[in-house]
């Protein structure tokens, strides 16, 4: 072993025992076993509870399991998961996915070069619900292009603050970060909350790892999925569907989450998720006349902030003709 470090695995279910062998048999044929598999299962009514009962008893590592007594969601799930993680790095895993034998170590191996950096996030193999490859990749269906990864390398911030390009699947960090990242608001998805807080702290990295790590599974169930969208499909979806652009409360509480830690965070970390904010305000309050929405449009692309928080020419047609 390269370290000492100790390593735990955040693992949350729910009615997940289609999949879930397959997960936990790939965590076990890892080719660095973990220390400690924390699973916080929020009442599922199915097999998932034998299935992981089962499973612990045939591994070598600690398999704790606690059972909600009330459904909590995937949000608070993952926070108490995490919570009870005693390790110095903590990977987060879903239920449905797999893990490639080597996760652990690569991973494990990043922060054992990098005493600064404090979380990792990796690329993934999308495939179907029987593991076939779908024949693209997780960052490419999120819009993680070369360019962004390069942006990335240098200013986090700057990516995560127009999109979450951060699948909790392929995460993991120190676990020293849980004070700081805990709790987590309702409104938000745990992979989002964690990685935008690390990207704005001072001394801390964040790196995106460009290996395909595990297998991500896409299926009926799927909480949420990587899909292949072009614009026209994520038109249709704002159209058909009536997609909110993001929920403002989301950012007032982040912002009402690190003012007491603002000593920790980059100069411009707090200034910059108020302007988002403020994006998000426009985005959200766009008048229904198309005289007045277009000159609201107009006022607030000549304010960068479109490109700095969203996705440029994309957002601003789809504020413009689609309401």
């Amino acid at each position: 072993m390269l370290t000492d470090y100790k390593i735990s695995i955040a693992l949350c279910t729910y009615n997940g025992g289609e999949y879930l062998l397959e997960q936990l048999d790939s965590i076990s044929s890892q080719s660095r076993l973990p220390d400690e598999l924390v699973i916080c299962d929020d009442c599922s009514t199915d097999s998932t509870v034998a299935i992981i009962n089962g499973f612990r008893n045939r591994v070598s590592f600690k398999v704790n399991l606690f059972i909600n007594q009330f459904q909590m969601g995937s949000t608070k799930n993952f926070e108490k998961a995490i919570g009870y993680c005693t390790g110095d790095i903590i990977f987060l895993a879903d239920q449905d996915d797999v893990w490639n034998e080597n996760k652990i170590q690569d991973i494990e191996m990043e922060f054992y070069r990098n005493s600064n950096l404090c979380a990792v996030f990796t690329n993934a193999e999308i495939v179907d619900q029987d593991l076939n490859f779908m024949g693209y990749d997780l960052w490419k269906s999120v819009g993680f292009s070369q360019k962004s990864q390069k942006e990335f390398d240098k200013y986090p911030e700057r990516i995560l603050l127009k999109q979450n390009v951060v699948t909790g699947a392929t995460m993991a960090f120190r676990g020293e970060l849980k004070k700081s990242l805990l709790p987590i608001h309702d409104n938000w998805v745990h992979d989002a909350w964690i990685s935008i807080i690390v990207a704005v702290m001072k001394d801390k990295e964040i790196k995106a790892l460009d290996k395909r790590l595990i297998k991500y599974r896409q299926h009926a169930n799927n909480q949420l999925g990587a899909l292949k969208k072009d614009i026209f499909s994520e038109i249709e979806i704002s159209k058909n569907k009536n997609v909110k652009k993001g929920k403002n409360v989301d950012f007032l509480a982040l912002i009402e989450f690190l003012k007491p830690k603002q000593k920790l965070l980059k100069r411009e970390g707090l200034t910059q998720l108020t302007e988002k904010n403020r994006h998000l305000e426009h985005r959200n309050k766009l008048h229904p006349e198309i005289v007045v929405r277009v000159w609201k449009v107009f006022l607030e692309a000549m304010s960068g902030r479109y490109f700095r928080f969203s996705r440029g020419w994309k957002s601003i047609l789809r504020d413009i003709r689609y309401r």
